[in-house]
């Protein structure tokens, strides 16, 4: 789970940032 949060943050995406 923390993987895929982790690849948003990587990848630079508008998804999620907020959720480290």
């Amino acid at each position: 789970e923390n993987f895929i949060l982790h690849y948003d943050m990587i990848e630079n995406r508008p998804t999620v940032p907020q959720q480290h």
